[in-house]
């Protein structure tokens, strides 16, 4: 597709260490066409390993400033624990981030050969999407849904905040070419209510790990601990109940395991539970890290945990942490709703435990451990089929398909 370009519009982009930010960053690198990207901007201290690749591919990147005005973050604050807050976050904090964002789009001079592609969320993203379809009605548009927006379980919304959401997203799903989402279950949950029309717009593109950014240093040793690590954030339903329960069963029927254990954690936590009853060095807590250092994390770590949000309708996410470790080639263990994550673990040889049953997340522990202990930990774990379904290059192809779907 020598003579495309993709305009892509998504507030989150490298140097921005975030989760879009990284997702979008790995699909447009590896879609096969030029492509320029106008970004969000909110004088946040860049990721040092991102900042170093931020411009890998794109013919232009273009950033536009986002603050929020100091009285609608007063707003905001003093509304926060009232239900009114969902009325200053419509969609999102950043709407007023969307003029300029389009001004910056515009600036390209879309021709007819041209494609424009808005990621979210920010949700806002999208808006600059609909912008910019009124402006140019013949551009060709993807609109990626990195999480569902009305329907999305962890956001609860007030009746008239989730009729003017249900608004803004009807008209992003009815005037989008292509609704892209990383898994069915996303699709299903953000898609509930449409009819066929929207629905046969919908499609599916992986989250990718890119293979070259892991280094290729062996496990690490501590005195013949297994370590295993969970490596992001904990907040909101991601909470480390499950696996404290799970440790106090194992303390107290399998010391022998436990004493060979350690579980690390590295990543912002919203609150710590109590680790004083158990032996010293079983539970860790570190500091979040930048991105290539997480890699190296998940690297050269004996096994990885994921854990997921609890909320029934979890498991239509799919976590970016998973794909990242897939790309570690590292045992994985999950605590999740069945869906997605569920799924994906499972088809690559791990282990799952349900959210709420600590008795199965610590059989699946013992489990983890004897085959730790039956194996060279050094080697590259995960069903080969599968994983190379969720490379940076697979996902990249299938991109390019769509992109070659439109007219």
């Amino acid at each position: 597709m020598p003579d495309r370009r993709l305009i892509a519009i998504s507030f989150a982009y490298p140097p921005e260490m975030s989760a879009m930010s990284i997702l979008v960053w790995r699909l447009l690198r590896h879609c096969g066409t030029r492509f320029v990207v106008i970004c969000g901007s909110r004088g946040l201290e860049p990721d040092p390993g991102l900042a170093a690749i931020a411009g890998d591919g794109a013919d232009s990147i273009r950033p536009v400033p986002f603050r929020e005005h100091p009285l609608h973050l007063l707003a905001r604050r003093a509304l926060h624990s009232t239900p009114l807050v969902r009325m200053l976050e419509i969609p999102d904090i950043y709407r007023s981030w969307v003029p300029g964002a389009t001004a910056a789009a515009a600036s390209f001079q879309p021709g007819a050969s041209d494609v424009l592609a808005t990621f979210a969320s920010p949700m806002s993203g999208h808006l600059a999407g609909l912008s910019m379809r009124r402006m140019y009605p013949d551009i060709p548009w993807i609109a990626y849904f990195g999480d569902p927006w009305v329907t999305n379980p962890m956001i609860r919304r007030g009746f008239v905040s989730r009729l003017v959401n249900r608004q803004m997203e009807g008209a992003v799903v009815q005037s989008a070419d292509l609704l892209v989402f990383p898994c069915e279950e996303m699709s299903e949950l953000t898609l509930r209510g449409y009819g066929t029309s929207i629905r046969r717009k919908s499609r599916v593109v992986p989250h990718g790990f890119e293979e070259s950014l892991y280094p290729a240093d062996p496990v690490e040793g501590d005195s013949g601990k297994l370590i295993i690590r969970h490596v992001g954030s904990l907040y909101g339903s991601r909470t480390h109940s499950d696996l404290i329960d799970a440790l106090r069963l194992l303390v107290r029927e399998r010391p022998d395991l436990t004493d060979r254990l350690r579980f690390e954690f590295f990543g912002y936590h919203q609150s710590y539970p109590d680790v004083s009853e158990f032996p010293p060095g079983l539970v860790n807590f570190n500091p979040a890290v930048d991105y290539l250092e997480s890699l190296r994390l998940m690297r050269t770590a004996h096994g990885l945990l994921v854990i997921t949000p609890s909320e029934p309708e979890s498991g239509a996410f799919l976590p970016s942490k998973l794909i990242d470790y897939t790309g570690a080639r590292r045992p994985i263990i999950g605590v999740c709703r069945p869906g997605a994550c569920t799924s994906l673990i499972e088809r690559l040889g791990g282990w799952v435990s349900t959210t709420g049953d600590p008795m199965a997340l610590a059989v699946n522990i013992r489990s983890l451990a004897a085959y730790l202990g039956s194996t060279d930990s050094s080697g590259s774990w995960g069903n080969e089929t599968v994983r190379s379904r969720y490379s940076a290059e697979n996902a990249g192809r299938v991109f390019s398909g769509l992109i070659e779907e439109l007219p």
